[in-house]
């Protein structure tokens, strides 16, 4: 594959899995995304773990996963999910380059939180997947999926501190056709803030049953020698997985767009290598969640029984406490000055009083 063509990949194909980390909706919204990933090999696994060996005759395995899905809120506890994938091979062996493409299969997924607290939550997963791409024993073609219907049951434990989550799930998987069961496992730290998320995590898988071909190698590995440069990434007996993976999410409104990387560190009857990853979502409401919440919890210290309390009391006022009268002020009158007498009324006076002496 050119590079532009995996550049184009990249670009329109960007989102995490469907069955992400549980997050918490609103009963009646949704959710939908595009995830992609990128996986690249050259080496394979030993049956006995531990090491890995280069593919012979400097053969490589590269594949691209395509996904679509969904998910519907019905109510706080239970989300429903579903989704397809689409893949895209290319294996060469040194003498022959062979590419495959097609839609491998699809999903219904549900979500349900028997336990959700400030502190603690856990979240049973269930997963049903159909296979649209089974494996052919005489194909000449490189294998885009396992070709294996499955079905998953699990549950999600989430510790949360403040604004960091220890995240951990642990379940198991059953694999028709005689395929092993397998139980998926992923431990990991989670930092999320309104507009940013990251995860760490150690995440893969592990045999639980045999397959039917434990005895019998030789009839699988023939297929993927053939076909996909002898990757055991797919139709492997008894696979397991260990790898490291980080993933950070970038919020901008209802649109959320994730990036991840991946890189296996141990492993048997499994491909070594490493993966790119990253995905688009869209959920309408999602920038008014923690308005919404903040109005629910002030809503719960709402009265709920008016008859608890009477009104009067916080409208008339308490006998016991009497009034006060408003105090008076009494005005003082100036007394009235007389008026001052003239000089002709003085003379007249002082005439008269002289007469009545005489």
């Amino acid at each position: 594959m050119h590079l532009k063509t995996i550049v184009c990949a990249v670009f329109f194909s960007i989102c995490a899995d469907g069955a992400d980390t549980p997050a918490s909706m609103k009963p009646g919204s949704y959710r939908v995304g595009t995830d992609f990933r990128y996986f690249s090999s050259k080496a394979n696994y030993k049956s006995g773990g531990g090491t890995s060996k280069e593919l012979a005759n400097g053969s490589s395995f590269m594949h691209i996963h395509n996904g679509y899905f969904g998910e519907y809120a019905v109510s706080r506890p239970l989300r429903v999910r579903g989704g397809l994938d689409l893949g895209f091979t290319r294996s060469e062996d040194g003498t022959t380059t062979r590419d495959n493409s097609g839609l491998k299969d699809i999903q219904l997924g549900a979500q349900y939180d028997v336990l959700s607290s400030r502190r603690f939550a856990l979240t049973p997963d269930a997963e049903f997947v159909y296979p649209i791409f089974r494996v052919e024993s005489g194909t000449d073609d490189s294998l885009i999926g396992e070709g294996a219907m499955e079905l998953q049951g699990g549950t999600w434990a989430i510790a949360k501190f403040s604004s960091i989550n220890l995240v951990s799930f642990l379940g198991m998987r059953y694999r028709d056709e005689g395929r092993s069961f397998i139980l998926p496992y992923r431990l990991g730290a989670q930092y999320r803030s309104s507009s940013f998320s990251w995860l760490g995590e150690l995440r893969g898988f592990r045999t639980f049953t045999d397959d039917s071909k434990s005895n019998n190698r030789s009839e699988r590995e023939s297929v993927t020698t053939r076909v996909n440069g002898g990757s055991l990434y797919f139709y492997s007996v008894n696979p397991e997985l260990m790898e490291l993976a980080t993933q950070a999410g970038f919020g901008f409104g209802e649109w959320q767009v994730v990036a991840e990387l991946a890189w296996s560190i141990n492993g048997a009857s499994y491909a070594d290598g490493w993966t790119l990853g990253g995905g688009l979502r869209y959920q309408p409401g999602s920038t008014q969640s923690a308005r919404a919440t903040r109005r629910v919890r002030s809503e719960e210290f709402r009265i709920e029984d008016e008859e608890k309390y009477d009104d009067e009391l916080f409208q008339k006022s308490s006998p016991a406490i009497k009034k006060k009268k408003p105090v008076r002020r009494v005005r003082t009158r100036r007394p009235v000055q007389k008026k001052a007498k003239s000089v002709d009324q003085l003379l007249k006076e002082t005439e008269s009083e002289l007469e009545e002496q005489h």
